[in-house]
Parts: structure tokens; sequence; C-alpha cells
């Protein structure tokens, strides 16, 4: 069984070298429950990307705008 903390998002993305950034899956017309919308707002205030996808499309936008990211 795997345990994590209320709200985490679905994925974590790892990007080399030392990258992170975070997707959360909805379904179109879902939107993130209180405890993903304050686990969203505490990784953002740590400096990390979140996005909602509600759709394949948007998700792979995400993670394709976070590999022309410039890396630290």
């Amino acid at each position: 069984m795997i345990w994590t903390t209320a709200g985490w998002p679905d994925l974590q993305v790892y990007r080399a070298p030392r990258r992170l950034f975070f997707l959360e899956l909805r379904q179109p017309g879902k939107k993130p429950f209180e405890a993903q919308l304050a686990a969203h707002a505490r990784l953002r205030l740590a400096g990390f990307r979140v996005t909602v996808a509600y759709t394949f499309d948007q998700a792979l936008a995400a993670a394709q705008e976070e590999l022309c990211a410039p890396s630290y």
C-alpha cells in the first residue's frame, strides 16, 4: 500500500538536473478538491510548478513548457 498526503498531485515529473513539476489530472468539468488546492498552494509556495490538466493535450503542453524552460 502506498500512502501520500491528502490532495497530493497525481503525477510528479522529474527532469534532470534537479527539476520537478507536478500534474493534477482531472476529468473535464471536475474541479480539484479543497485538499488538492491546498496541496497545490503549498507546492507553489515552495517554488514548484503545479498544473491542473483536464485533457491529455493540456498535460502534454505543460510537460513541453517545462522541458523548454531554462534549467538552473
